[in-house]
């Protein structure tokens, strides 16, 4: 690792990736209150780490008592040190990259991805059977006449809402696991601040789906493709309901060709491991789920977007 005064490094501020900057005007944005936990990178080094393990960049002279108060509260896209800003330019979506990574991903964290998988099911099952139980029991005639229905729907209702908040924590799981950490199952707990935004970005992609189903089909897989990534945009960027489906629409411009093989590629797949007599499932779900991840930050900045493995 190169400290030299003059060598070139560079940073994570505000989801963005700056530099290159010499190690001495690093130094100093770091005594300026940077914080600590900002990912940094220079040649050589595989992967980008936090400011904090570096004794150089966080303990280099006294620190200013103007300077801004630190905190350690980083943008989810800055946490991974890797480029997640929109394109200037469409960034055309490798397919075959995208699975391959996503297979070799599974491969390297399968027992962890197991686990997680699991506990996620297990929660859905749970779910499902207490509100299958209690619609039963609404089904009663006597009960149903003084107001069932309202409480089924209501059921339903809370049903998805789960659904909704467990797909996040899932999300930046599995965002995490693509940036080489190792996140807790209680990761799959961690996004209920952005629960509202997803709700509402949801009830506006089923209405958009459903009028372009209505309308010949073809809107219909236009605006699955288009506009299926709102709850990635919501999780790693922190948009809200229009802003994440509009970056959906931005983010996969001129790719629409290729997201509709990505998705039919990914349908053949878990096929294929239903009839391997469903234990190819346990490796066809996490692939096909990790491609999905892979392709989102894929077309933020191609290969630069993604810890590769080898």
């Amino acid at each position: 690792m190169n400290t030299t005064p003059n060598s070139s490094w560079f940073y994570a501020q505000n989801g963005a990736r700056k530099g290159p900057v010499p190690f001495s005007t690093l130094q100093d944005l770091f005594q300026q209150g940077l914080s600590p936990s900002s990912l940094v990178w220079t040649e050589g080094m595989e992967q980008w780490i936090p400011a904090s393990s570096i004794p150089e960049l966080i303990n280099s002279g006294p620190v200013s008592p103007y300077a801004p108060p630190v905190t350690d509260i980083v943008p989810a896209d800055a946490q991974s040190g890797f480029d997640m800003n929109l394109p200037q330019l469409p960034v055309p979506l490798d397919i075959g990259f995208c699975f391959r990574q996503g297979w070799k991903c599974t491969l390297a964290n399968f027992g962890q991805i197991f686990l997680f998988g699991l506990c996620y099911i297990l929660i859905s099952i749970v779910l499902t059977t207490v509100i299958t139980v209690i619609t039963t029991a609404i089904d009663d005639p006597a009960i149903t006449e003084t107001g069932g229905g309202a409480v089924t729907l209501l059921l339903n209702l809370v049903e998805r809402i789960i659904s909704i908040f467990l797909s996040l924590g899932a999300i930046r799981y599995g965002h995490r696991l693509l940036n080489g950490d190792n996140p807790p199952i209680s990761e799959l707990f961690s996004q209920g601040s952005k629960l509202v935004n997803a709700i509402l970005a949801s009830i506006l992609f089923y209405l958009m789906l459903f009028v372009g189903l209505v309308l010949l089909i073809v809107p219909g897989i236009i605006v699955a493709i288009r506009f299926g990534f709102f709850l990635q945009a919501v999780v790693e960027k922190g948009l809200g309901p229009f802003d994440a489906l509009k970056y959906s629409w931005k983010l996969t411009k001129k790719n629409g060709f290729s997201l509709f093989g990505f998705y039919l590629l990914g349908f053949l797949i878990v096929l294929v491991g239903l009839f391997a007599f469903f234990v190819g499932l346990l490796w066809a779900i996490p692939t096909t789920w990790l491609a999905s991840l892979i392709a989102f930050r894929y077309l933020h900045n191609g290969p630069n977007s993604v810890k590769i493995l080898p």
